[in-house]
């Protein structure tokens, strides 16, 4: 029995070494390891790839709720800026003097379209802006007051004064977007909220692209 061994052992070295003597066999071995390898390798990255595909689209839908989520904290940031300015209106069109006083101005513009405006109407006035050019800036005590004096405005057309509400940076910006499109007379605002007419129909422009 080890005799039998002995010779398969030899017989097996035997060919083993003529075989690495042989080109042909050389190369046929080299292919053979060659298309293993290759075969493995594709397997390798397609599996890889898979991976890679996954977690590119994990990442995509990571970002955009982020993204969605700062936009809903900016609008939310927004809005509450803007309940923060409810109270008040910005009136346009006042040369400013030396020595000027805001609340008297306030009350001298409300005369001109017939509201009942007193001192203790106001919390509080200021001149805002460009020196010469800014607005004034009026803080109603009542909301009712404000109401009665922002519906009386039109009474202002022509005289040069514009009373318009008291607008966050954002919104007056989709603000002059929205009369850029729609024009001057199609747009106006109604409790900071931003009102387009389009054609019949009315809608509220919260965001760019609602324009």
């Amino acid at each position: 029995m080890k005799s039998l061994e002995k010779s398969l052992d030899e017989c097996v070295r035997r060919i083993v070494q003529e075989s690495w003597r042989d080109p042909a066999m050389l190369a046929g071995l080299a292919n053979a390891l060659k298309d293993s390898l290759v075969g493995e390798l594709k397997a390798a990255l397609g599996t890889s790839t898979e991976v890679i595909k996954k977690l590119e689209a994990a990442l995509h839908e990571r970002d955009k709720r982020i993204h969605d989520l700062e936009s809903k904290l900016s609008e939310k940031q927004d809005d509450l800026e803007q309940y923060g300015r409810r109270m008040c209106l910005r009136v346009f069109g006042i040369p400013e003097e030396r020595n000027e006083d805001t609340d008297r101005i306030a009350i001298d513009v409300e005369k001109r379209i017939n509201v009942d405006l007193s001192i203790q109407d106001i919390d509080r006035s200021h001149r805002i802006g460009k020196i010469n050019a800014g607005p004034v800036i009026i803080k109603f005590i009542s909301y009712r007051k404000l109401s009665e004096v922002f519906r009386s405005k039109k009474l202002l057309k022509g005289s040069g004064i514009t009373v318009r509400e008291d607008l966050t940076k954002r919104r007056h910006g989709l603000l002059k977007m929205a009369i850029t499109k729609f024009g001057l007379q199609n747009v106006w605002t109604v409790d900071g909220n931003i009102i387009v007419k389009d054609g019949d129909n009315k809608r509220i422009i919260t965001r760019e692209t609602d324009l």
